[in-house]
């Protein structure tokens, strides 16, 4: 009885042996065909980025725009104070470009505007006074803050206005004078080409002291306004 359990213990020990020498031989190979495979080249040339979202506020822009200009004066004559201003109709173009940085658009625009006609007041001691700013060049940086196709935006920059202010009987003091502007607005991206926008505008014009024979007379004078305009995108 003995003898037959350590026979079977031998037999059993044998086979245990046989098994581990059998798994051992398939590890061996098996890891030696895993090492024999070739490695993924990852070469960096190989590897292809996607090209990045153009925003729809990147790039040049030209357009047109009108709406709602109010420009007003006030005279100081003595102890005088007079404003006077009047609300006309405005147009323009203009033209710029934007950049992309970060998560914000900065910019530069240029543009032209015709502002409106001539404004006229009764002041004491001068009579009638009148005073126009019809045309202005403005130059001004943009940073806006993309959101999907809308783009609020801030703006500040300087304006060469011309600027006439006449006094009853006497000839008109006429030059171009260069202020600061600052405004807001909305821009929308319409398409990839096209852009709509509502743009407000604040621009300082004068600030001058006139002499008209021996009276002495101070000019303050400024203009803002409400535009809406489309541009398109190149």
């Amino acid at each position: 009885m003995h003898s037959h359990i350590r026979t079977q213990a031998k037999i059993a020990g044998i086979v245990a042996s046989s098994l581990v020498l059998l798994l051992g031989v398939w590890g061996s190979s098996a890891q030696a065909a895993d090492l024999a495979q070739p490695l993924p080249d990852y070469d960096s040339s190989s590897v292809i980025d996607a090209p990045r979202k153009r925003n729809p506020f990147e790039g040049a822009y030209f357009g047109v725009e009108a709406g709602a200009s109010g420009s007003a004066t006030r005279t100081e004559f003595g102890s005088t104070k007079k404003t006077q201003s009047r609300v006309d109709a405005a147009f323009g173009a203009f033209a710029g470009y934007n950049w992309q940085v970060s998560n914000v658009i900065l910019g530069v625009e240029g543009s032209a505007h015709y502002l409106g006609s001539q404004s006229k007041a009764q002041v004491s001691g001068l009579g009638q006074v009148k005073s126009s700013s019809p045309y202005s060049l403005g130059l001004k940086g943009r940073i806006g803050l993309p959101i999907d196709n809308f783009m609020p935006y801030l703006s500040i920059g300087l304006a060469a206005t011309q600027h006439s202010y006449q006094v009853q009987g006497f000839k008109a003091k006429k030059s171009m004078h260069l202020g600061t502007s600052v405004g807001a607005g909305l821009e929308v991206a319409l398409t990839d080409n096209l852009r709509a926008r509502a743009d407000y505008t604040l621009t300082a014009i004068a600030a001058d002291k006139h002499k008209f024979g021996t009276k002495s007379v101070k000019d303050y004078s400024a203009n803002h306004r409400l535009m809406l305009g489309v541009a398109y995108a190149f």
